[in-house]
């Protein structure tokens, strides 16, 4: 499973985050709207964290220039893991290991 599987399943909720905000300027001005314009942003944020956890429990590269973590992108053409933050620049420079073949201890019987 991929990063943008996991993340599927946190888009409803985006989605959803989207809709209080627009229906937020709705209110009246009160103490009320104020506590649920916070609420609002206290589960954007944890939103935000759940994203960066899903994606270090599938071992993406996280860069730690923000809280929460920046999820690295891949850039095929330079072989390399880029902060999506224009400011920050962070890179990591993918190693690709060789592939080792390991017989296994029933190879001998498989070639007869």
């Amino acid at each position: 499973m991929g990063i943008v599987e996991a993340l599927q399943f946190l888009k409803p909720l985006k989605d959803a985050f989207g809709l209080l905000k627009e229906a937020k300027d709705l209110l009246p001005e009160s103490p009320k709207k104020t506590e649920v314009i916070v609420k609002i942003e206290e589960a954007e944020e944890s939103l935000k964290i759940a994203k960066t956890e899903a994606a270090k429990a599938l071992g993406y590269y996280l860069c730690k220039c923000t809280f929460p973590p920046q999820i690295m992108l891949f850039d095929k053409s330079e072989n390399v893991f880029k902060c999506p933050r224009k400011e920050c620049g962070h890179e990591i420079k993918r190693t690709i290991k060789p592939k080792t073949r390991n017989p296994g201890p029933y190879s001998g019987w498989l070639k007869r």
